[in-house]
Parts: C-alpha cells; structure tokens; sequence
C-alpha cells in the first residue's frame, strides 16, 4: 500500500493530465477547472483512507470529527479483503463518502436562512458541474486505488 505522501503526489501529477484531457475532449474551461479542482479535493479530502487516521483524515481540522462514525461504519481493512470494497470499491466508495459528508451537512438545512427548495432548483439546473465534481473525486479515488495495487507487496 502506497504511503500519504505518495498518494498525495500522485494526485498533484495526474491533475495536469486530467484537466488537460478535459480541456481536449470538452473544449471548455470551466469543465476542465470543475473536474480537476474535484479532483485534486477530492485526491486530498476525500480519499479512500478516511477510514483511517490519515493525512486527508488530518486535512479537516476541528471538522474531522465527523468522519469518526464513517470510520466505525466502514473500517479500512476488509473481512475478505486486504482493503475494505465499501471504501476503495470504484464507484461505490466514491459515492458512500460523496454520500456521508451530503447527509454530514443535511444539518443546515435546519437553519432558518437556508432555503431547501433554492438548493433543489439550483441541482436541477445545474447538473453536469455536478457531474464533473463527482468524476473528479471519482478519478481521485481511482488514482488512489491505483497506487495502492502498484505498492502491494504480497
């Protein structure tokens, strides 16, 4: 399994390349800053290893403490596995932690300026950043299970 450092360095070198194929296939901007922004936050806030004690854990500060019942929930090692598929699984995992930090959140939809039905719209209209965001932390998550297959030892 590849170390912090060296996930955090694969997510900084990929992120040139994965603007730079957005910007070729996409010709857009925005698109490319979208998708490699997400990336890069999502290489580095939310990485697979949230279900660890590691440096993306560290990254959030006095707000870490909302991943402590994500790392009771979904412990990093696996029954089966050397690595737990609810957290590394592509997809799957992206989407359970995309998932837990939206229901994290969901608790300022309780605040009295916060306008529920604003957001819906907003989603609605708004779609393929959403898209975007989503394949970046998702290319995040697949650069991190890359290195960690590339630096197994078994």
């Amino acid at each position: 399994m590849a170390s912090g450092k060296w996930h955090d360095r694969s997510i900084l070198i990929s992120a040139p390349f994965i603007g730079g194929g957005c910007l070729y296939l996409f010709h857009n901007w925005a698109a490319a800053l979208i998708l490699t922004s997400s990336h890069l936050i999502g290489g580095w806030y939310l990485s697979p290893d949230l279900d660890l004690k590691s440096r993306p854990y560290y990254r959030w500060g006095v707000m870490k403490t909302i991943w402590h019942p994500y790392q009771k929930l979904i412990p990093h090692r696996g029954r089966f596995f050397h690595r737990n598929p609810l957290s590394h699984a592509p997809i799957v995992g992206s989407a359970l932690r995309v998932g837990y930090l939206l229901l994290s959140c969901s608790i300022l939809a309780f605040l009295p300026w916060f306008n529920f039905w604003a957001v819906c719209a907003w989603v609605v209209k708004n779609q393929m950043p959403i898209y975007l965001v989503f394949a970046g932390i998702e290319i995040s998550a697949l650069v991190h299970l890359l290195m960690d297959i590339a630096n197994t030892k078994n």
